[in-house]
């Protein structure tokens, strides 16, 4: 019977090393808890952050398409402004034309009359 009593003190050093490797195991898998939870909370505001700032973006393209249309729908208005700019240069280059010629002619009447 004496040998049992070792026994009971033989497992009682084993169970101590065995509870202080749980113990040690347990905070691990605690301080890994705790940092999956900070992670996660750190995810979950990025999520929401780059949510918002994918909406932003997501307004831009719409502005940007919006805009792209109405220059597109424009296009034959601007046609119309550049003919009306080549015919205005046209008519400028005409008139100036006219004024040389008129010069010209009121010169020649000036030198007939005082010849």
């Amino acid at each position: 019977m004496s040998g049992g009593k070792e026994d009971v003190h033989k497992v009682s050093p084993i169970e101590e090393v065995f509870n202080g490797i749980a113990e040690v195991v347990e905070n691990e898998v605690s301080m890994n808890m705790e940092d999956l939870k900070v992670l996660e909370a750190i995810n979950m505001g990025l999520k929401t952050k780059y949510g918002a700032m994918s909406e932003r973006c997501d307004n831009i393209q719409q502005g940007l398409l919006e805009m792209l249309k109405d220059y597109q729908d424009m296009q034959p208005y601007f046609a119309q402004i550049d003919a009306l700019e080549i015919s205005l240069s046209r008519l400028e280059d005409v008139a100036n034309q006219l004024e040389n010629y008129t010069i010209n002619l009121e010169q020649r009447i000036i030198n007939q009359v005082t010849s």
